[in-house]
């Protein structure tokens, strides 16, 4: 019997277990994953919105294989996006299903993305402050408050600012203004299309001083001269560009331009004022009128208290300004005329119950009689070399004739007793080519039943006797005066004209240029043939004195007032200086 080939049952049985232990697999090896788990399950978040997502992985024991790959992935992809570490990010309104997979097993997280609410858009914009001032060069920051329709304040909205005018201010990108040129600008803050604004007014640097460059012109009549004012600030320092007003005090005397440019326009003192804001400084302008003008003014000024008792006064007319003074003491003397060097001078008043001729000095001294008689003696003209006077003769029954005697009273005669009428105002001409001299006067007689006068001229030894005015007018012309070279004689007509008239060819015309109301009177030309000085009544002081003296040129220009005080005045001569 063969038993060594057999086998024991209880041996396979051990082979069996053996292996059957063997196929069970070696515990060294990896776990297979047996589970994966997505956290959070499920996810609500805006577009643009992120998440991390993760996955757990375990094996069949409920063990966690940490070591496990994991892919990720989202479906769709229009919907959200997924990172390789899970992390998911929304693209679009919807639900997306985000997956976790690993050695086959999976899990998913359901996401749903929202659309963003929709934010409240800016309805209005206000700047603060609304309305403001700067001084040039001076900052100021604004601010900008945007609101919605409902009227809540919206925080964090972004605002672009502007100016108008960049030239008057800029503002930067926070709002901060700075003020550059006087001026007026709006500063506009801008947000999602709506625009809200300010009002800024830029104000000059203020102007501590002003100062001129004199404060003093000397200037002849018709120059011209600049004045410069210059502004300071505070700190002393020019403001260049600044607006400066001028003014004048008087402009018929110193007349000012925009510019600062002074024109002399008649003779005395003015005040030229620059102002630059509330600041100013000024300049006394002294324009002498006539500056190599060689005569004074005298004539009659009453008092105001009688018109019976005048006085005669001397004036400087080369400045409007200058004071008149008193010549012969005390009133009642009238109808100076002057000798041709200004030494001395001749004038009427009354002597018991007449009136006489004087002379005295130039200052009034020595005061001398000239005249004697029952009649009244006036009217005193002195002749251009000095050694005669002319004068009228009058009494109260006989008609007035013209007297001439010499300078000191004596060889007394009369030139016009063959002449009918009465005779007024004896003038002197210059001499003539044949050495004599020619008096004017005017002759006045009664015709169609009103007083008539002409001017008329006469030698001085009383012959040749020839009219001069236009006597075809039928007026009362009076009051002559030769030119000083004897081509024209000026004289009154009926007190409300001044005419000139040309002596050879008897053509007249006007002296005045335009319409002067009130009267005129007593024209006498200058020695040098320059002016012209007469009394008119066009300007009618406050106090009812309407008969001031004034000059004009012989073609019309350049009328000037030369007396200014409240009297009336009469008569006026010239003297030489």
């Amino acid at each position: 019997m063969r038993k060594a080939r057999g086998i024991h049952w209880t041996q396979f049985i051990t082979s069996l277990v053996l292996t059957g232990a063997a196929c069970a697999g070696d515990a060294t090896g990896p776990a297979p994953v047996a589970l994966v788990s997505v956290s959070p399950a499920a996810h609500t978040m805006f577009v643009g919105e992120e998440v991390r997502l993760t996955a757990t992985v375990k094996d069949a024991a409920g063990r966690t294989l940490a070591d496990r790959a994991v892919t990720w992935s989202a479906e769709p992809t229009s919907i959200a996006t997924v990172t390789a570490d899970g992390k998911v990010t929304g693209a679009a309104p919807g639900v997306v299903e985000i997956a976790a997979e690993s050695e086959g097993k999976r899990d998913h997280a359901t996401i749903t993305i929202q659309a963003r609410p929709q934010a409240p858009s800016v309805a209005t914009v206000a700047v603060m402050p609304g309305a403001f001032e700067l001084i040039e060069g001076e900052t100021q920051s604004l601010s900008a408050i945007t609101k919605d329709a409902s009227g809540a304040v919206l925080e964090g909205r972004t605002v672009t600012w502007s100016s108008s005018d960049a030239t008057v201010a800029d503002v930067d990108a926070s709002g901060k203004v700075t003020a550059k040129l006087p001026g007026s600008a709006f500063i506009r803050a801008t947000s999602e299309g709506k625009i809200g604004s300010a009002t800024l007014t830029v104000r000059p640097i203020p102007v501590a001083s002003v100062t001129l460059n004199t404060h003093r012109l000397d200037l002849a009549w018709g120059a011209h001269a600049p004045l410069v004012a210059t502004a300071f600030d505070a700190n002393g320092a020019p403001l260049p560009g600044r607006e400066i007003l001028w003014s004048t005090s008087n402009p018929s005397i110193a007349a000012v331009t925009t510019l600062g440019e002074v024109v002399a326009r008649g003779g005395g003192t003015a005040i030229v004022t620059a102002m630059a804001g509330d600041k100013s400084d000024a300049a006394t302008v002294v324009v002498t009128e006539l500056p190599g003008f060689a005569f004074d003014l005298i004539y009659d000024r009453w008092s105001g208290t009688t018109l019976i008792e005048p006085a005669l006064y001397r004036v400087d007319i080369r400045t409007v300004d200058a004071t008149p003074h008193p010549i012969v003491p005390g009133d009642r003397t009238s109808d100076a005329t002057a000798s041709p060097n200004g030494d001395k001078i001749a004038f009427v008043a009354p002597e018991g119950g007449h009136t006489e001729i004087f002379v005295a000095n130039a200052d009034g001294s020595n005061v001398k009689r000239l005249t004697s008689g029952t009649l009244s003696a006036d009217q005193p003209a002195w002749s251009p070399d000095g050694t005669r006077i002319a004068y009228r003769l009058s009494a109260n029954f006989s008609p007035a004739r013209i007297w001439v005697m010499n300078a000191d009273g004596t060889d007394v005669h009369a030139i016009t007793n063959d002449a009918p009428g009465e005779h007024h105002h004896p003038a002197w001409s210059p001499r003539q080519a044949d050495g004599s001299y020619r008096i004017a006067y005017a002759q006045a007689a009664m015709k169609d039943g009103y007083m008539r006068a002409q001017i008329w001229s006469i030698r001085d030894d009383g012959t040749d006797r020839q009219i001069v005015s236009d006597e075809s007018i039928g007026a009362y012309d009076d009051e002559p005066s030769w030119s000083p070279d004897g081509t024209r004689i000026v004289f009154v007509r009926s007190g409300q004209e001044l005419v000139v008239v040309t002596v050879s060819d008897r053509n007249e015309r006007p002296l005045l240029l335009g319409d002067i109301d009130g009267e005129q009177h007593e024209p006498a030309w200058s020695p040098d043939g320059s002016l012209i000085a007469f009394v008119s009544s066009h300007e009618i002081d406050p106090d009812g004195y309407g008969k001031q003296i004034y000059t004009v040129q012989p073609d019309g220009t350049r009328l000037r007032r030369r007396t200014f005080d409240h009297t009336d005045k009469g008569n006026p001569t010239w003297i030489r200086r």
